[in-house]
């Protein structure tokens, strides 16, 4: 994998210094006339394919560890270990107690 340039966006989101990604439809229709119609058409699905993405890749461009800024930080963080640990004892957790993956994320 190359190495990340340090003032992309994504590593800026990653370090929670931006809080947002934007994607320009004429830039993906440059590349994806389809998609980007299919996008236009639904766009709250597209969206949401896009903030899983996006979410799975940032880990990627972080550099550095991110301190919590905040209280949902704080509360993200520990949900997130709380998970890990329900893990580790190898019993996978109910559908049912498992949290929304967009509330596990800030972007």
């Amino acid at each position: 994998m190359s190495p990340v340039p340090p003032r992309c966006p994504q590593a800026a989101v990653a370090h929670r210094e931006r809080v947002a990604l934007r994607v320009a439809l004429d830039d993906v229709a440059e590349d994806a006339p389809e998609l980007a119609q299919a996008a236009c058409d639904n766009a709250r699905r597209y969206a949401r394919v896009f903030a899983d993405a996006a979410h799975e890749l940032l880990p990627l461009h972080r550099s550095r560890e991110v301190p919590p800024r905040d209280a949902l930080d704080v509360y993200i963080e520990h949900r997130l270990l709380l998970e890990q640990r329900g893990r580790q004892g190898g019993d996978p957790r109910a559908p049912q107690n498992q949290y929304p993956p967009e509330l596990l994320r800030r972007l």
